[in-house]
């Protein structure tokens, strides 16, 4: 199965270029289906963090983009927040080892990273078929768009799964 994602941002065209605006958001529309999401436990969270956030090890000096944040017990302003973090773009390997944003302290990595399946176990496979700037714009436009498609491979059953024979 294909599927197909559209992206568009707009730009000022006095002062950009659409190609320099769109390229970025193609490769995060192929980022976002293939690269690969982690996970990790934290605690003594004393700092909300927020998506968008770069995470960096204080003693890997390794660093992440966060994704998600899910808080299961405890509370930012007690210092004792706890939960997960959804992160990617990591760039070496975070440790049990204290966490900062933008210098400071936020919360300590309890466990390494664990690889996350983004989609579902019914999903074999996700392949980049094709990609790139649909048109470029017109004079005096401000949107440019581009299209991405994937291939999408899952099992099938050779029978009828509707068909019930209890």
């Amino acid at each position: 199965m294909t599927i197909t994602i559209n992206g568009v941002i707009t730009f000022d065209p006095d002062t950009e270029n659409p190609s320099e605006k769109i390229e970025p958001l193609l490769g995060d529309i192929v980022h976002c289906m293939l690269g690969p999401i982690f996970v990790i436990h934290f605690t003594n969270g004393s700092t909300a963090i927020s998506q968008g956030d770069l995470l960096t090890g204080v003693t890997s000096n390794a660093t992440a983009r966060v994704m998600r944040v899910r808080v299961t017990s405890g509370a930012w302003a007690l210092g004792n927040a706890a939960g997960t973090i959804k992160i990617r773009d990591m760039r070496g390997t975070l440790r049990q080892e204290d966490l900062n944003v933008s210098g400071s302290y936020v919360a300590k990595c309890s466990v390494s990273p664990v690889i996350q399946n983004r989609f579902s176990d019914l999903v074999d496979n996700v392949i980049y078929a094709s990609g790139g700037t649909e048109t470029y714009p017109e004079a005096g436009a401000t949107t440019v768009g581009c299209t991405t498609a994937f291939t999408i491979v899952y099992p099938t059953l050779n029978d009828n799964p509707y068909l019930n024979t209890l």
